[in-house]
């Protein structure tokens, strides 16, 4: 159903922020980015203990102090650029499954930080910095940016479709007019 709203959001003209703005809540939003900033703030990442599968907070000890490294120095701003779910019924039992990513912007670094759910419990995580600007927010800014040209164009179209529609339907009704009887 989502992806049908999304599909039909995209194709009215809505920006990408926009959509993430329908399909989840501002509380949710609020959620998602601050567990994304948690990754990068020892104190914080020990506060979602209870939200890892046992399993992977075992494994997520040995690798987060080196992946902090790709952590801002400072506090900066982070944004959700990416989210997927999928919900999944079973014998009566339903699953849900979601994939977030989540990027903060410092001077000169963007680190994405990606989570994966199962039942709201984290199934895997990613924490990545570059000092260039990551693909799927470049994409993201992109489509943004273009989104204005193709409403104008869409406009412009519509208006050319009714200018002809109109065109058409007054030189019938003169030719049916001028015909003799």
């Amino acid at each position: 159903m989502r992806v049908a709203v999304t599909a039909s959001l995209l194709l009215a003209g809505c920006t990408s922020r926009a959509v993430l703005e329908k399909v989840t809540t501002q509380k949710e939003r609020d959620e998602i980015v601050q567990t994304a900033e948690a990754f990068c703030d020892p104190a914080r990442f020990a506060a979602l203990k209870p939200r890892f599968a046992d399993d992977i907070w075992a494994e997520s000890q040995g690798v987060i102090i080196k992946a902090r490294q790709h952590c801002p120095k400072a506090k900066a701003p982070s944004r959700l650029i990416g989210y997927q779910f999928n919900v999944q019924t079973t014998n009566g039992v339903t699953t849900r499954a979601a994939e977030y990513t989540v990027v903060t912007e410092s001077p000169g670094l963007w680190t994405k930080t990606t989570y994966s759910t199962l039942d709201n419990q984290i199934t895997a995580w990613n924490l990545n910095g570059t000092t260039t600007m990551p693909e799927e927010l470049a994409q993201l800014d992109a489509w943004d940016a273009m989104v204005p040209k193709l409403r104008i164009g869409l406009g412009l179209a519509v208006a050319l479709l009714f200018g002809l529609i109109g065109f058409f339907v007054v030189r019938g009704l003169r030719a049916k007019n001028a015909r003799p009887l």
